[in-house]
């Protein structure tokens, strides 16, 4: 008797659970997609900085001064715009978050390590959302970097 109506019910609350399942997996693939379109669609606006650096007047920065201030072209600009932007989506699709900076030897670690990047970084934290993880592992990488060659240089010293 106990088993009868167990049974039922059981079967009833495994479904609950499965819907709720469902309808969470649901809405997590749905905002994954829609911030994917939302990169696909800032890859291609960055993509028409190559051919016109004047769209970076919309961002509050005056286009004729980027290559003295952070001494990147338009192209090399448009360049690490859409690295960046793939490595968001990557960083928001592999959910690694913004918890540690990038491995030594990594793709994102080498380009962060030359000293031409990291002059264009500021002016790539402008075109991304202050909330992106991807930036913020970037600074964070960024940082290691400066102290590994601070102690390196203090090294040397001794």
């Amino acid at each position: 008797m106990i088993v009868e109506i167990m049974l039922p019910i059981t079967t009833i609350i495994l479904s609950f659970v499965a819907l709720f399942i469902a309808i969470f997996t649901w809405r997590a693939n749905l905002r994954a997609s829609r911030r994917i379109q939302h990169y696909n669609f800032a890859a291609h606006a960055d993509t028409m900085l190559a051919e016109n650096k004047t769209c970076l007047r919309f961002h509050g920065i005056n286009p004729d001064t980027i290559e003295d201030l952070y001494g990147v072209t338009s192209a090399e600009l448009s360049y690490l715009l859409q690295s960046f932007n793939a490595g968001s989506i990557s960083n928001l699709l592999s959910n690694d978050g913004y918890a540690k900076p990038w491995e030594r030897g990594s793709y994102y670690y080498d380009i962060l390590k030359s000293e031409h990047t990291q002059k264009a970084f500021p002016l790539l934290q402008l075109l991304f959302d202050s909330k992106n993880h991807f930036i913020v592992r970037c600074e964070k990488t960024i940082h290691v970097i400066k102290r590994m060659n601070a102690s390196s240089v203090c090294g040397k010293g001794i």
